[in-house]
């Protein structure tokens, strides 16, 4: 069961960083300012999704070294 819970909160976290350059793309292609900063507002609230998904993955201490803790602090 650990090892399954691992693959799907790196699944997870991979997918959300993912998710958000893909917003960005999509930001970059908008037809106006107005609508370069509306759907730029969506990756920058999708930015927090990977620190929590760190958080967790820090706290469960599947990752033995302390790489995720200055990961965290951005």
């Amino acid at each position: 069961m650990k090892l399954q819970n691992e693959y799907v909160r790196s699944k997870q976290l991979l997918r959300s960083g993912i998710g958000m350059g893909a917003n960005v793309e999509k930001a970059l292609a908008g037809i106006s300012k107005k609508d370069f900063t509306a759907k730029m507002s969506i990756p920058s609230k999708e930015a927090r999704e990977p620190k929590c998904w760190l958080s967790l993955i820090d706290r469960s201490l599947m990752v033995q070294i302390e790489v995720s803790k200055p990961l965290i602090k951005i």
